[in-house]
């Protein structure tokens, strides 16, 4: 008889209180790692190469505090105008979201090119090559991170990822599209600087985001999008932007800048195609229109209506977020035959068993849950009729056992005293 976790997002994540506007943890429950390298790569900025340690920095619930043995994930990745900027300015963002009850982080990229911040006369080749190195690094950071998602307690099926003007520019580029499709607009970079995906680190792991953070950023044409798995998205924008236009054009408006999608394109080809996605425009502002206060707890309310599959698409001026608490959909058990389980011994040093009922079958499905609804990813063999689990792992407390079969399920709490 072959048997399966019972994973549900909803039972796992959509937590009353956590993973929303307000603190779920205090600052003294909060593990921060400063400057963790992710990578190297050469920056070859006035095109002398100079390596430049690539590097992140993260905040998480402390694994010996939190409930949860694996939490969302969101990375940031700072704005500057590919010349400027470092991931400190993203530090609030990062600490409001752990306290919220995820596991956050903010990365450097190489950046630097022949430009200006203040006209149009930079060099536009440097440009896309800037644009390019920033790209392979988030690719690069994205990797590392999931490679070492134990470390963190990082549930890497929960991977949400953002960041302002230009490194979400980066990000979103790098999500999208393919090494051919850049190619067949920038034919050199390749072979020049490596290849979009392997470059300044040599892990080879791949991953998939569920959700992207959009804070006055855009992308090179909404057109990727539709080739791709389409991502739900939050937008962040002001309608006087003169860095990135809210429609399409070049950046800063200057002839020969790389040509961007705005926040309103993207959230158009969502909403076309029946993708969620929530647009914050604000009417008297420019290119940075929200403060950090505003952006940080819609940020988390909206990855939190992703895990609880509530996510409905919005048009905003600026709204108070409210995610506390979102209903949930149940399993409607009213129908089904209702049995107890009863596990020895307990209570419980390490093994624990219990019979299976009657009415279980191939498609039934195990799980074992803790006194807060997590679902726990515990080792246990079938012998016969019976399922002998390991506890030993894990700390003293309540569990509750679950057979759910396709017209029954059968439940029993036992106590784990170590």
């Amino acid at each position: 008889m072959t048997f399966t976790h019972l994973i549900t997002i909803k039972a796992q994540y959509c937590i009353d209180d956590r993973f929303a506007q307000s603190a779920y943890f205090d600052e003294l429950e909060i593990e921060r790692d400063f400057n963790i390298q992710y990578g190297l790569a050469d920056d070859w900025f006035m095109d002398f190469p100079q390596p430049l340690l690539n590097t992140f920095d993260i905040a998480y619930p402390k694994l010996d505090v939190d409930p949860l043995e694996k939490r969302p994930f969101i990375l940031f990745a700072h704005g500057g105008g590919f010349w400027g900027g470092e991931k400190e300015a993203l530090g609030y963002h990062v600490t409001q979201l752990a306290e919220a009850g995820f596991v956050a982080a903010s990365m450097n990229y190489r950046k630097g090119w022949l430009g200006s911040g203040d006209d149009c006369t930079g060099d536009p080749v440097s440009l896309s090559v800037a644009i390019y190195r920033a790209m392979q690094d988030i690719q690069a950071c994205l990797r590392y991170i999931t490679a070492n998602a134990d470390t963190y307690g990082i549930d890497t099926a929960q991977i949400f990822v953002g960041g302002e003007s230009a490194g979400v520019y980066a990000l979103m580029n790098g999500l999208y599209m393919t090494e051919e499709e850049w190619s067949a607009i920038h034919p050199t970079h390749v072979a020049d600087y490596g290849s979009l995906f392997t470059s300044t680190n040599n892990l080879t792991n791949t991953f998939t985001v569920k959700g992207i953070i959009n804070m006055w950023g855009g992308m090179i044409d909404t057109a990727y999008m539709i080739d791709e798995p389409m991502i739900p998205m939050i937008n962040f924008y002001g309608i006087s932007d003169d860095v990135i236009p809210p429609t399409s054009g070049p950046i800063k408006y200057c002839d020969g800048y790389e040509v961007v999608y705005g926040s309103e394109s993207m959230a158009q080809v969502l909403t076309n195609y029946n993708v969620c996605n929530v647009l914050h425009q604000n009417l008297f502002a420019g290119h940075e229109a929200y403060l950090p206060e505003y952006t940080s707890r819609n940020i988390a309310c909206f990855v939190k209506k992703q895990l609880c599959e509530s996510c409905s698409t919005e048009v905003i001026n600026y709204a108070i977020p409210e995610c506390l608490v979102i209903e949930q959909e149940t399993i409607a058990v009213a129908n089904f035959k209702q049995e107890s389980l009863t596990v020895a011994p307990n209570p419980a040093n390490t093994l624990v068993s219990f019979k299976l009922p009657e009415a279980a079958n191939a498609n039934s499905v195990i799980s074992i849950t803790n006194v807060a609804g997590s679902i726990l990813d515990i080792d246990y063999t079938i012998s016969g009729n019976y399922v002998i689990l390991n506890m030993a792992t894990l700390p003293s407390g309540i569990y509750a056992a679950t057979v759910l079969g396709d017209n029954s399920i059968a439940t029993g709490n036992f106590v784990v005293a170590h």
